[in-house]
């Protein structure tokens, strides 16, 4: 496999108005209680990637089927989740904050086989990519 690094995209906790966490020196996603985290079902990436910001969970964590479920979920005072800087959106009835920490990103990248007789066309792909995650207003990082 051939990769290209595209950007390194944030994590945002998402509360509902009013919620602790939503206020400055506030708890964190690791801070908040465990029955407070909201996560989405088993088997899908950024279920993965939030539990990788937990030092502990138990199974009673809630559970949601998609991120726009979440939202809603954390809309509701469900508690509060963890939701990639591109998927916010102004219009969501929630409270954003910014974690510091790597531990609270991820990688975004394009992989394509070695082989391919496409690569070159890949790794144009890849350029533009970066240039574009280059103009995006939401945190976002080339990488």
């Amino acid at each position: 496999m051939a990769t290209a690094a595209i950007f390194s995209e944030p994590f945002l906790l998402a509360c509902p108005k009013g919620h602790p966490a939503s206020r400055r020196g506030g708890p964190t996603w690791d801070g908040l209680d465990v029955d407070e985290r909201l996560l989405l079902e088993e088997g899908h990436c950024l279920r993965e990637q939030a539990l990788a910001g937990c030092s502990t969970l138990r199974r009673s964590n809630r559970l949601g089927t998609s991120l726009e479920t979440l939202k809603y979920m954390v809309a509701a005072g469900e508690g509060c989740t963890l939701v990639p800087a591109l998927a916010v959106s102004e219009r969501d009835a929630v409270v954003y904050s910014r974690l510091q920490g790597s531990t609270y990103s991820r990688k975004v990248g394009l992989a394509w086989g070695r082989s391919d007789p496409r690569a070159t066309e890949f790794s144009t792909l890849a350029a533009k990519l970066k240039q574009i995650a280059n103009s995006f207003d939401v945190g976002v990082e080339p990488i």
